[in-house]
């Protein structure tokens, strides 16, 4: 598993450069506007991405390395743990960070039924 680093340390600092660059415009643009409601909306996103990708890769290593060695031995639980590792990891961030924005939106407006947006009127 010493090789798996070779392999994924390159693709966890291209996605900590792009998610940094990212917050860091919400940011720039935040100061120009005032508000800083998109750059916390941009931070919950990053969050959710990275514990999605922990939860899902992780999962996904596990499933692969079991399946790998039950089908080739221990070289088949190093090639299909990091596949599944990969492949678990890319589904965790993207569905992380599509999902906990929208909760804590969710759970914003429940809590807080004033900051909701109005609903339309059914009678008009």
């Amino acid at each position: 598993m010493k090789h798996d680093i070779i392999v994924v340390c390159p693709l966890l600092l291209r996605g900590l450069y792009s998610d940094a660059g990212s917050l860091y415009q919400q940011y720039n643009i935040s100061q120009k506007t005032g508000s800083y409601a998109n750059t916390v909306t941009e931070a919950e996103r990053i969050a959710g991405g990275y514990a999605g990708a922990y939860a899902l890769g992780t999962a996904g290593a596990e499933f692969g390395a079991g399946f790998g060695f039950a089908v080739g031995g221990p070289v088949g639980a190093a090639v299909f743990g990091l596949a599944g590792g990969l492949v678990g990891g890319a589904a965790g961030y993207w569905g992380g960070g599509y999902a906990l924005p929208k909760t804590i939106n969710d759970l914003t407006n429940l809590l807080d039924p004033t900051s909701a947006p109005p609903k339309p009127d059914p009678i008009e």
